[in-house]
C-alpha cells in the first residue's frame, strides 16, 4: 500500500487539534507525505516547509510570530531543521529570538513522542492570565508522549510576577489517564530585574526559584530569594524593606521570611522584623522613641497612641473612625499604582493620599481629599476634591503640578473644573 499526499495550507488545524496547548497555527505551509507498508506496520516519509507562520497558544497572551523552517520525515522519524521565530513586544524589531531543534517519533502519527530543545534570547512573553510577564532567556527541553515534560532554565532579565502567597495543603486531584499530562520542571535564575507583586509585598528580588507542577495540580516552589528593594504591607501600613530573605520549601507559594522594614508615623520611625513562615511569623516591633510593642501597634492601627487622646464616648467613636480612615488611605495608596498602571511604566515614583475622612464624615467636608503623585524628585502632580452638601457650593475638583526649582523655591500651577488656571510660588525659609 502506498499513499501520496501533498499540498499548500494556510493553517494546520488537523495538527493543532492534537496539541492540547496550541490554539491555532497559521501561515504558509508546504507539506508532502508518503505512507507505505502494511496496515499493521505503516511507514511515513515526507517533508514540511514553513514560512511566516504564527502560533497561538493558550499558555501565552502574545503569539509566536515569523516562524520559518523545515522538517524531514523518514520512516516515522521527523527531524526539525532550522525552525525559528520571535516572541517580542509590539514595538520591537521583528528579528528571530526563538530557535527550535529536535525530532518527533511518529509511529503513531497523532500521538508522537516529543524530543525538542528550545533556545530563546531576550524573549518577551506574557502569560494569558497576566500572572507573569517580562523578558527572559530560555533553554528548555520538551520530551515525552503521554506525559510531556517541560524542563530547563528560564533566566529572568526584566520580569514581573503577580502571585499571592499561599500554602498548598489541598489533596492531589485525580488525573485523567486519557488526557495529555504536562509535567513542568523549571528553574528561574534571576540575573536582571525581577519584581514580585501581590497584596503583601511589592519588591525587586534576586536569587533563584524553581517551579514544579504535574498536570492540573497546584504548582510548588522551591529556592531562595533576597530583597533588593521594595515595599511590604502590614497592619494596614506600607513599610520600606531594609533587608529581606525568602525561602520556599516546595509546599505551595508560602515562603519562610526573614524581613526587616520601616515606616514613619507622626515623626516616629518604626521598624518591623518578621521571622518565620509567612502564615505565622514571629513579629518584632521597635520605634525610635523606645515605645512598647503595644504602643507601636496603636500607632500602626489608629496613627496615634491612646494615652495621647482624650478618652470619652465620642473619643472612642473618633478612634474607630481613625482606624478606618488610616486603613482606607493606605489601601488606596497601595492599590493606586497597580490599578492605574502608571507605576508599571515607570511614570510615577510614589503616591500619597490624605483627607479620606471627608468622604465618610459629613461634618469634616471642609477637608480636601488630596492625591499626590511624585513623578520625580522635583516634579509632582496632585488632584484635590472638596465634598459639599450645599446647593450653593457644589463639590469642587482641581488638578495641579508643583515644580521644585531649588530647595527653597517652588512653582505651583492649578486648573479647576471651570478651566481657570492659577499659578503661584512657594518660598521655604530656613533660620
Amino acid at each position: 500500500m502506498i499513499v501520496d499526499v501533498s499540498g499548500e495550507f494556510n493553517h494546520l488545524e488537523f495538527l493543532s487539534h492534537y496539541l492540547s496547548d496550541i490554539d491555532s497555527i497559521k501561515g504558509d505551509h508546504d507539506i508532502s507525505l508518503t505512507i507505505y507498508g502494511t496496515p499493521n506496520k505503516l511507514y511515513r516519509d515526507g517533508k514540511i516547509l514553513i514560512d511566516d507562520a504564527t502560533i497561538y497558544t493558550i499558555l501565552l497572551d502574545n503569539p509566536i510570530e515569523g516562524i520559518k523552517g523545515s522538517g524531514m520525515l523518514v520512516k516515522n522519524f521527523l527531524t526539525i531543521d532550522n525552525l525559528s521565530g520571535y516572541l517580542k513586544n509590539n514595538n520591537e524589531n521583528e528579528t528571530d529570538n526563538l530557535f527550535v531543534s529536535g525530532n518527533f517519533k511518529m509511529n503513531n502519527f497523532f500521538d508522537p513522542y516529543y524530543n525538542l530543545n528550545i533556545i530563546g534570547d531576550n524573549v518577551f512573553f506574557k502569560t494569558l492570565l497576566g500572572d507573569i510577564e517580562g523578558i527572559v532567556n530560555l533553554d528548555l527541553d520538551i520530551y515525552g508522549r503521554d506525559t510531556i515534560t517541560i524542563a530547563g532554565q528560564i533566566e529572568a532579565l526584566d520580569a514581573i510576577m503577580y502571585q499571592e502567597f499561599e500554602v498548598n495543603d489541598l489533596p492531589s486531584s485525580e488525573l485523567d489517564q486519557d488526557e495529555l499530562i504536562i509535567n513542568y520542571k523549571l528553574n528561574f535564575p534571576i540575573s536582571g530585574n525581577f519584581v514580585l507583586r501581590n497584596s503583601q509585598i511589592d519588591a525587586q528580588l534576586g536569587g533563584e526559584l524553581s517551579i514544579s507542577m504535574f498536570g492540573d495540580q497546584n504548582a510548588d516552589y522551591s529556592g531562595e530569594l533576597f530583597v533588593r528593594e521594595g515595599k511590604f504591607y502590614y497592619y494596614g501600613d506600607i513599610f520600606t524593606i531594609a533587608s529581606g530573605y525568602l525561602a520556599f520549601d516546595t509546599k505551595g507559594f508560602n515562603p519562610y521570611l526573614d524581613l526587616s522594614a520601616f515606616t514613619k508615623i507622626q515623626d516616629e520611625n518604626i521598624t518591623i522584623n518578621l521571622v518565620g513562615p509567612l502564615d505565622n511569623p514571629n513579629l518584632g516591633l521597635e520605634s525610635s522613641s523606645g515605645f512598647s510593642e503595644s504602643d507601636i501597634l496603636e500607632l500602626l492601627t489608629i496613627r496615634s497612641r491612646f494615652e495621647d487622646q482624650e478618652i470619652s464616648s465620642s473619643g472612642i467613636g473618633s478612634q474607630a473612625q481613625s482606624i478606618f480612615v488610616a486603613y482606607l488611605e493606605k489601601e488606596l495608596e497601595r492599590n493606586f499604582m497597580q490599578i492605574s498602571g502608571l507605576g508599571k511604566f515607570g511614570l510615577i515614583e510614589d503616591v500619597s493620599i490624605s483627607g479620606t475622612s471627608s468622604l465618610i464624615d459629613p461634618s469634616r467636608s471642609q477637608e480636601d481629599l488630596v492625591i499626590k503623585a511624585q513623578v520625580s524628585k522635583n516634579l509632582s502632580l496632585n488632584y484635590s476634591y472638596k465634598r459639599s452638601f450645599s446647593f450653593s457650593n457644589a463639590p469642587y475638583n482641581q488638578v495641579g503640578v508643583e515644580l521644585k526649582v531649588n530647595p527653597y523655591f517652588s512653582l505651583i500651577g492649578n486648573v479647576d473644573e471651570l478651566g481657570n488656571m492659577h499659578v503661584k510660588y512657594r518660598l521655604r525659609y530656613s533660620y
